[in-house]
């Protein structure tokens, strides 16, 4: 291969040039001599003197062209209908590549002439593709006459085809993953070089799509409130979201549109029907059915604002359950030194912690809530009584927790004094204008009691009310 400009005949030289580029955008095998052969050719034609072929060779690669995709064409719109989005995602797919190979076999064209004239700094949309004022890349060429050509004729026909298969609901997945993530990457890769490149792709299937998923999601929950069952409808429907969130993830989807699916199922699913979740809420919550109220949640987390019903009715259940089991204590004599009291404040509230971690996730929502209504349960005040009674009976508990003084029991009320001091403590009101009780054990030795977490210094400061 001579690197010498020289005088070129270029209806000659395109000759050979042509037949290897068709096979080459064909996707047709060619062999390593013709390659070479014409990349020299092009490199001829691009430097040949004292005449350059550069917009000779650009015009006649652009005619190639759309003689090749117009031939695609026309085969396409002979297919019938439900066989059509298979003949065009194999078309594109064979056109993608040969336009890539081609692009390489150009590389010197695209190198020592796109880049000097620094059109990258333009948009290809707004160049014609037989312009001789505006030269593209030959893989920018390629994709802007596949819209032209190609999208601009056939694709409302393509889409068409390709979502009435979606009626079939047992199709969802696979259709998805066959058609419409080839269509998804044709219109958004012929688009790319554009300030706006998603244009095409959501006028032309995004919204179509959405609109059909739409009418799907509405009419499966049409399905399920046709059931009358309330737990069935908790269950199949976080089922569905689980089931489309799976599907749009791995469906080749564009990523801007799987967010804007699970919209619109958790639209129809959750938003249309909130009256119907919430109506629901206080008998599985009365009943504590733990499968009922996780699946609820779930729902619920899902849309902004819609969990506040949940909240609400479980503070005040585990409000009216604390406030029974206190009053029943309260009501006892305490000659048990507060025990009672002590194991049912602290049993509860280990039933609740451990509802909130199992049932809701442990969604801080919940865990604030019960700690709302631990306060108002332990620090609840019995007429004719101003003050809570809780802190002096832990007291009690306390000192006689401290007098036994027996290292096989350190562990057990220990535990139950960590407990139930962080209960009392962290259900407490705040600590303006309060006083300080500090409840001081016998000062047996400190063994003892090494291993209470709280206790270890013989001192508890616990801020109450007045009292």
């Amino acid at each position: 291969m001579s690197l010498r400009p020289r005088q070129v005949n270029f209806q000659d030289t395109w000759r050979h040039v042509q037949l290897t580029a068709n096979e080459i955008v064909s996707v047709k095998p060619v062999t390593n001599r013709n390659w070479s052969d014409c990349f020299s050719d092009i490199y001829s034609l691009c430097v040949s003197y004292p005449d350059c072929h550069l917009e000779q060779l650009y015009n006649s690669t652009c005619d190639l062209l759309i003689d090749h995709v117009t031939r695609l064409r026309r085969k396409l719109l002979q297919v019938e209908g439900q066989h059509l989005p298979q003949v065009y995602t194999d078309s594109w797919e064979n056109y993608r590549e040969g336009a890539r190979y081609l692009n390489i076999l150009y590389s010197y064209f695209n190198r020592e002439f796109h880049n000097q004239n620094n059109l990258s700094t333009c948009d290809p949309s707004d160049i014609q593709p037989n312009s001789s004022v505006h030269l593209m890349e030959i893989y920018q060429l390629a994709m802007k006459l596949w819209k032209v050509e190609m999208v601009d004729h056939v694709i409302s026909l393509v889409v068409q085809a390709t979502l009435a298969e979606f009626n079939k609901e047992c199709n969802w997945v696979v259709e998805m993953c066959w058609h419409i993530a080839p269509l998804t990457m044709s219109l958004v890769e012929i688009e790319s070089e554009k300030s706006s490149p998603l244009q095409l792709y959501e006028d032309t299937l995004e919204a179509p799509l959405l609109s059909l998923f739409s009418a799907h999601c509405k009419q499966y929950s049409s399905q399920l409130l046709e059931q009358d069952d309330y737990s069935n409808y908790l269950l199949q429907a976080g089922a569905k979201l689980d089931e489309m969130r799976g599907v749009f993830s791995t469906s080749g989807v564009h990523p801007s549109t799987q967010a804007k699916l699970a919209a619109v199922c958790e639209e129809h699913l959750i938003r249309d029907h909130l009256g119907y979740l919430c109506s629901g809420v206080n008998t599985i919550m009365k009943n504590e059915v733990k499968s009922d109220l996780g699946n609820l949640c779930r729902l619920l987390c899902c849309v902004k604002g819609a969990l506040h019903p949940l909240l609400t009715a479980f503070e005040e259940h585990v409000k009216s359950k604390g406030m029974a089991a206190v009053v029943d204590c309260l009501d006892r004599k305490q000659g048990d030194a507060g025990v009672n009291f002590v194991t049912t404040v602290v049993s509860m509230h280990a039933h609740y912690v451990n509802m909130v971690v199992e049932v809701f996730n442990g969604h801080c929502s919940f865990q604030c809530a019960l700690d709302r209504a631990c306060r108002m349960f332990v620090n609840m005040k019995q007429a004719p009584l101003l003050h809570s009674k809780a802190p002096f009976i832990l007291s009690r508990y306390c000192d006689h927790a401290f007098r036994k003084g027996i290292r096989s029991t350190c562990d057990r009320d220990g535990n139950w004094i960590n407990d139930a001091v962080s209960v009392v403590c962290f259900s407490g009101n705040s600590p303006k204008d309060t006083n300080h009780l500090h409840l001081i054990g016998p000062c047996y030795d400190i063994s003892y009691y090494c291993e209470f977490t709280i206790l270890g210094a013989m001192i508890i400061k616990i801020e109450i009310l007045s009292w």
